[in-house]
């Protein structure tokens, strides 16, 4: 490398590296904060806080049309979540949250420099029994936006940049086993924000197997021992991020529609440590977004297999898609 373009890198460096010491700062007052889980053995196999979970996503470079060419994109995703508290037990109670997806989206082909996008939600999970019915959700005020804002959010930021997704689910016995769901969601999970219902059945024959098949997420979990599990799962996994363009002196919206189907093998190698590696599809993907020429790229990209693993301590839920866990 030139010493022009080491000059000219130099500052986006440095402005990572600051980031980065940054949220090794945060990662070490989680892990500090998850250090007080329990060692009951039994309960990890229910969700619920203190717990820290972080997962790395890589999809590769996938093909797409954009005005200048044929172009690819590659996706990585660095996420970590907490669970810091929980108000009540089991059946009834209040968790507090913390929950971060950083998001990079690498071009080649096209007339733009990479995007860099943030999420960062503070959610607030709830569950209360009401006669038959179990009634749980969430609600998650939060930012979404490019990094530009995100390192300097108190000056930079806008209304644009913040949103409050939520969840409601009431899950009603058909029999010992089987159960009705039925609720509501308001999130980016389909590339913009969006209300839209939830609706289907939830099967547990045994305690160590459960189906979930509903719209728009289905999941099957199967614990084949007391270090071992699979989870299959098929949900949309599209997200939208407030964009202040530099270059053009202007802001936009970055889309991004995709459903995923991915496989989890997780292996418990302490009471309190899990390991997740999965592999997966991205298919029905879809991207808009403004480049630095003001041109606008509203294009499918081509399905594409990808890569993760995680590192779950406590009752850690697995991580999975770029939206909280239902």
């Amino acid at each position: 490398m030139s010493p022009s373009r080491l000059s000219k890198h130099l500052p986006v460096a440095n402005k990572r590296l600051g980031a980065a010491a940054f949220w090794l700062s945060v990662l070490e007052l989680l892990v500090l904060c998850s250090a007080a889980v329990a060692d009951d053995e039994e309960k990890l196999a229910v969700s619920g806080p203190p717990y820290l979970a972080i997962s790395s996503t890589t999809v590769p470079n996938a093909s797409f049309e954009s005005p200048q060419s044929r172009s690819e994109i590659e996706t990585a995703e660095f996420r970590v979540s907490a669970g810091f508290y929980r108000f009540g037990d089991e059946s009834a109670n209040i968790d507090i949250g913390l929950d971060y997806q950083y998001t990079r989206y690498q071009y080649d082909g096209i007339n733009g420099r990479n995007r860099d996008l943030h999420w960062l939600q503070l959610p607030v999970g709830f569950a209360t029994p009401a006669g038959l019915w179990q009634i749980s959700g969430f609600v998650a005020p939060g930012v979404f936006t490019s990094s530009n804002v995100f390192q300097d959010l108190f000056d930079e930021g806008s209304s644009d940049d913040f949103s409050v997704n939520g969840r409601l689910e009431a899950l009603s016995p058909l029999k010992s086993s089987m159960h009705w769901l039925a609720g509501v969601a308001y999130d980016r999970s389909f590339g913009e924000p969006n209300v839209y219902p939830v609706a289907g059945v939830v099967y547990r024959p045994s305690e160590n197997l459960r189906f979930r098949i509903a719209f728009p997420d289905s999941e099957f979990r199967y614990r084949a021992s007391q270090r071992q599990s699979w989870t299959a799962r098929v949900f949309p996994a599209g997200s939208e991020w407030h964009v202040v363009s530099d270059e053009l002196a202007t802001d936009f919206d970055y889309s991004a529609e995709a459903w995923r189907a991915q496989v989890w093998w997780s292996y418990g190698m302490r009471p309190k440590l899990f390991l997740d590696l999965s592999l997966g599809y991205e298919f029905g993907r879809h991207f808009d977004f403004i480049d630095d020429t003001g041109t606008r790229i509203d294009t499918d990209v081509e399905d594409q297999f990808f890569f993760a693993f995680g590192l779950r301590f406590g009752r850690a839920p697995i991580l999975y898609g770029q939206q909280l866990n239902p």
